[in-house]
């Protein structure tokens, strides 16, 4: 299948389509069906990535998921432009992006590989069996970690905007808050592809989460008219090991980097994102404030997997 084409082109048709569906059950399918297929866009691309380069894809990965961090931190702001200039029904501007992006990915990238047959995809799921017993330890740290960075921007991603909205801070600051987490976010994750090539992907990983724990306090401890300089702490400290951690994800599966690579980007995702909803809870009895103190407490978990992942097992060697 083209997961890739699918994902890209439905995912952004089914997220403007916010613009003028005009129920709330409409809504929720057309966010669930653009999550859906936003999900499928991401293995596909990270395992091409991964092939890119044996000696450093460390940095190959962080510079494809850089790339993505970008765009997340700009299109905020791009949307709430569109909104409030021409309405949100012409949010489906974004589906030119979209193919712009499917032409560049076609002229540029190399092809995927060839579809196996059914024999070799039955030895292809013993091989993902006996290798992740194999490296089931580091794999699990690993995807601990990466449940402890989704929920952290799930719910500050999802709930910021609407805090400043409700401390009278305006709509353009709320968005500004997503834009600084994603933007310090990038350069965060160019920075942990580029250290964690040179001195370690586990090491870099705990560094990245402990900045995060600093900077989520910081938040909590200031007022909101200085979060920024928090939030950019928060949003490098969580970026930064993203892309080594698929990379070293792919490591240990050198053979499955599709499965690695959808394992960090997506199945955290799944656990995170159902903490929106206790955390909701939460807020809507002590203030959405209050209850993110609960986020330094999620980091410092990961923190402490992120020390175990250092401490047990040294860098693989690459196979690739």
């Amino acid at each position: 299948m083209p997961w890739l084409t699918v994902g890209l082109i439905g995912s952004s048709i089914a997220f403007t389509a916010i613009g003028w569906v005009t129920s709330v059950y409409g809504l929720a399918v057309a966010v669930i069906m653009g999550g859906i297929l936003f999900g499928l866009c991401h293995p596909d691309m990270a395992a091409r990535a991964g092939r890119l380069s044996s000696e450093h894809t460390g940095f190959i990965v962080s510079l494809f998921v850089t790339a993505g961090r970008l765009g997340f931190a700009l299109g905020p702001l791009i949307a709430i432009f569109i909104a409030e200039t021409i309405g949100m029904e012409h949010l489906w501007v974004f589906i030119l992006v979209a193919v712009l992006a499917m032409a560049g990915v076609k002229l540029g990238m190399p092809a995927p590989p060839q579809r196996k047959k059914k024999g070799e995809k039955a030895l292809e799921r013993e091989g993902l069996v006996v290798s992740l017993k194999h490296v089931r330890g580091p794999i699990l740290l690993l995807f601990g970690i990466a449940a402890v960075r989704g929920t952290t921007l799930a719910n500050l991603g999802g709930f910021l905007p609407a805090i400043f909205v409700d401390k009278g801070l305006g709509l353009w600051r709320g968005g500004m808050a997503n834009t600084v987490i994603f933007f310090s976010g990038a350069i965060g994750v160019m920075l942990g592809g580029i250290m964690g090539d040179r001195y370690g992907k586990p090491k870099v990983i705990t560094i990245g989460v402990g900045c995060a724990l600093a900077g989520m306090v910081a938040f909590q401890l200031s007022s909101l008219e200085w979060a920024y300089i928090s939030l950019a702490i928060i949003g490098a400290g969580v970026f930064v090991p993203m892309g080594v951690s698929v990379a070293l994800a792919q490591e240990y599966l050198p053979e499955h980097r599709g499965f690695a690579s959808s394992l960090i980007l997506g199945s955290g995702w799944i656990f995170a994102g159902l903490t929106a909803i206790p955390l909701s809870l939460l807020g809507e009895r002590i203030g959405m404030l209050n209850a993110f103190w609960t986020l330094p407490v999620v980091l410092l978990v990961g923190f402490v997997l992120a020390l175990s992942l250092q401490r047990r097992n040294p860098e693989p060697e690459s196979k690739a």
